[in-house]
């Protein structure tokens, strides 16, 4: 399971379109799917919580952070659940053919990838700090480019562009959808009402 899954990792990197084949190919039934979403989520919310544990952001901090790991892992499994209904939708708007089971199998492999990149981030702040911003902002914009690739391939798109439209429109959607959410519970710019 390891060499398959190092194997993958490196398929991930220098192929992702390839990847994400591998990863339809398997095909997940939907709630082994959903399952490896939520254990992707659970991965993530333990990397945020040691990098927030090992260096502490101060009280004042001039952006919100969620503090307690229950809240963060909701937050996080709802949101990308939210993306991956979004990017379902608006690509059948766009004619492709993704299963649900697919793009959830995709996203839960990419919020991995994801996790160990954080993992080397802290590894790289802790030995060589002024690397890690750089490769930070690297593996941010590289895993743009491997969800490009992974719906194109789920999408069954002929080419990329149809997969970053159906991205972008999906960003926007869950803007507008989370600012509508916000507006009514009573969330304000200057905070709750």
């Amino acid at each position: 399971m390891i060499s398959f899954l190092r194997a993958l990792l490196i398929q991930t990197i220098y192929a992702p379109a390839d990847a994400g084949r591998s990863i339809i190919g398997i095909n997940l039934p939907r709630e082994a799917a959903w399952m490896a979403l939520l254990l992707a989520a659970i991965i993530n919310t333990f990397v945020y919580f040691t990098n927030l544990t090992l260096f502490p952001l101060p009280d004042d901090f001039w952006m919100p952070v969620i503090r307690t790991p229950v809240t963060y892992l909701a937050a996080s499994f709802s949101l990308t659940t939210v993306m991956i209904f979004a990017l379902f939708w608006i690509g059948r708007f766009l004619e492709g053919q993704a299963q649900l089971p697919d793009l959830v199998s995709l996203m839960a492999w990419l919020l991995c990838v994801q996790s160990l990149a954080d993992v080397a981030f802290l590894v790289l702040f802790v030995f060589v700090p002024m690397l890690a911003g750089l490769f930070s902002m690297a593996a941010a914009l590289y895993g743009i480019w491997i969800l490009i690739n992974f719906i194109t391939v789920a999408q069954g798109f002929p080419d990329r562009g149809k997969a970053v439209l159906t991205i972008v429109l999906a960003l926007v959607g869950l803007v507008v959808g989370m600012s509508l959410f916000m507006s009514v519970i009573g969330v304000t710019a200057m905070g709750i009402r």
